[in-house]
This record gives structure tokens, C-alpha cells and sequence, in this order.
């Protein structure tokens, strides 16, 4: 009997331990799962705000070289801006037609490539205007008959879009201040004391809304030939 008990106590001591070893062995698969989780979490948490951050750096770069683009069209366009003639060796009074331009807009004659009805390209001057406007720079081109009808209203077309703000400004001549140049809202080729000539320089400023980013600011200063 004592050594029935015996066997039984015995017995009764490893069940026991063998639920408390099956009891640690538990606590210790819930203790790495919930650092599993707490692991892909923050992994989880550190790739999505990587990819966040490289996907706001690659829109505002390509919305820098967007910008880049556009301003190097119109800096090879006003470069090229020239003194036109629209009138006729018949006339007691040309109308010379020079760069013209305000705080929100300008325009000038220039050169510009045009495709025939066959498809053949041909260079002709053409009268260019940009203006500021409800958050987009707006371009059209008069060219053809069209710059020389005095009554013929352009048509514009969105140039850039979701501005902040454009300016141009204009350096009448090379003179320099304390400052560098001295630059100015307006410039008309039509005053007397500017007719015939153009600016020394003409300078655009602009502000592209970068959404979820902080705005962009780029500014562009463009010498014109004498």
C-alpha cells in the first residue's frame, strides 16, 4: 500500500509538472508572437514612411524639371524677340510692334517653327503673349496674317498650371544699384523713351503648389541681345 502511494504521488508530481512545463512553453509562444507582431509593425510603419518620403521627393522633382522645361521654352523664345514691322514701305507711320510686358504679363514678336499643310517645316515670326491668370500662366501665339491685323484678339492656352504666383519683372538697362540690377513691374516699347529698344534683361519668378509639400520657388533671369 505505502509503495502504491508512493507511485501514485510520484505519478501525480510529473502530470503536474509536465502542465506546468506546457503552461511556460505556451506563455512563451504568446510572448514571441506579440514581439513578432510588434516587430512587422514597425517595419511595417518604417517602409511605408520611406515610401511616403521617396514618393513626395520624386513628385517634386519631376514637378522641378516640369518647371525647368517650361521656362527654358520660354527663355529660348524671349531670347529671340526682335523689333517687327507691321506696316508696308506705303505707310507714313509703321507700326513697329516691340516687347511689351507688366507685372502678370507680356508679350513680343519672335521666331517660332510652323508645319505647312504638307507637313513641311518653315520659321516665321510670330507674336507671343503670356499672362498670369487664376493660378495658371497662359500662353497664345499670334502669327501668320494674324500679326498683322491690329484687331486680331488672341487665344490663350494653359502654359503651366497650379501657380501660387508669377511675376515678371524687367531690368530697363545694364545699370547696377547697390543691389545688382534694377528691376522694374512694367516696361513698354511703345514710350518715347523706350521706343525701338528692349529690356537688358527680363526676370520671372514663380511659385508651384506642391501638395502634402512645401512650394517650390524658381527664378529665371533672361538677358536679351542689344
Amino acid at each position: 500500500m505505502i509503495v502504491s502511494k508512493s507511485l501514485e504521488s510520484a505519478r501525480a508530481h510529473l502530470q503536474s509538472k509536465r502542465r506546468f512545463r506546457s503552461g511556460f512553453s505556451l506563455l512563451e509562444l504568446l510572448l514571441a508572437l506579440g514581439i513578432t507582431v510588434l516587430v512587422l509593425a514597425a517595419s511595417y510603419s518604417t517602409f511605408r514612411i520611406g515610401w511616403l518620403s521617396y514618393g513626395r521627393l520624386d513628385t517634386q522633382s519631376l514637378v522641378y524639371h516640369t518647371l525647368r522645361g517650361s521656362l527654358y521654352k520660354l527663355n529660348k523664345e524671349v531670347s529671340a524677340a526682335f523689333l517687327f514691322d507691321s506696316g508696308s514701305a506705303q505707310d507714313t507711320k509703321p507700326q513697329a510692334i516691340a516687347l511689351e510686358g507688366e507685372k502678370g504679363r507680356m508679350s513680343f514678336v519672335t521666331l517660332v517653327t510652323s508645319r505647312d499643310k504638307d507637313g513641311n517645316t518653315y520659321v516665321e515670326s510670330a507674336k507671343i503673349f503670356y499672362k498670369f491668370e487664376n493660378k495658371k500662366l497662359l500662353r497664345a501665339v499670334l502669327k501668320g496674317r494674324e500679326l498683322l491685323k491690329a484687331d486680331a484678339k488672341p487665344v490663350y492656352e494653359t502654359f503651366l498650371a497650379h501657380l501660387s504666383s508669377f511675376e515678371f519683372s524687367y531690368a530697363p538697362s545694364p545699370s547696377l544699384s547697390s543691389k545688382g540690377l534694377v528691376w522694374k513691374d512694367e516696361f513698354s516699347g511703345k514710350d518715347e523713351k523706350d521706343k525701338g529698344i528692349f529690356p537688358f534683361a527680363v526676370r520671372m519668378t514663380l511659385t508651384q503648389e506642391l501638395k502634402g509639400l512645401p512650394s517650390l520657388t524658381l527664378t529665371k533671369s533672361i538677358a536679351l541681345a542689344s
